[in-house]
């Protein structure tokens, strides 16, 4: 089925945008990745996460735009606007439970990621891959199923490497802190 081979391109965009450093590269990747989705989801009847698809383009483009003068405000302001609009196309989409996953996995993914802060980040993808996990599972698109696994394990290891890199870090700190006391003793002896 074509939404499946649409999904391949979708997730593997997603996927890689975890990877760029450059944000205009994630950007690209990014919104190429939602409009996939949203025409999968489209394809599939599923039209809580095609508008969902829809509202997180926009919100892309409105946090790219502004990030540069953006204050931590700004940006909980955003997303709480996005989250409650979010609510408004599950009650207009609503056809049951299913509906609250992927409204469910927007929300948290755009409110821990309001804040700027990598582990928020990484655990933004954890808590959306988990709830469109089940949400594509229960479409059927077991294609989206298997990449929302891989971002999970994804984010996860991602997740652990931040957690390390910055006990790693904390570690040098220190040790570059005890030398320097040392040195400061031996000036003074």
């Amino acid at each position: 089925e074509i939404s499946q081979v649409i999904v391949v391109f979708a997730e593997a965009c997603l996927v890689s945008s975890f990877y760029l450093k450059e944000k205009y590269k994630q950007l690209i990747f990014l919104l190429l990745s939602s409009v996939l989705l949203g025409t999968q989801f489209f394809l599939l009847n599923a039209y809580t996460g095609m508008f969902l698809e829809v509202l997180c383009l926009i919100r892309i483009l409105c946090l790219f735009f502004t990030e540069k003068k953006s204050k931590n405000s700004d940006n909980i302001f955003l997303a709480l606007t996005f989250s409650i609009i979010s609510l408004v196309v599950a009650k207009f989409t609503y056809v049951g439970w299913l509906t609250i996953m992927p409204t469910l996995g927007f929300i948290s993914f755009t409110m821990l990621n309001a804040f700027k802060n990598q582990y928020l980040s990484r655990i933004s993808y954890i808590v959306y891959a988990i709830f469109y996990g089940i949400y594509n599972f229960m479409i059927g698109s077991f294609t989206a199923f298997a990449f929302n696994i891989i971002i999970f394990v994804s984010a996860f290891v991602l997740l652990i490497m931040l957690i390390k890199k910055n006990k790693d870090n904390k570690l040098i700190s220190e040790n570059n802190k005890i030398e320097d006391t040392n040195v400061e003793e031996i000036k003074n002896d």
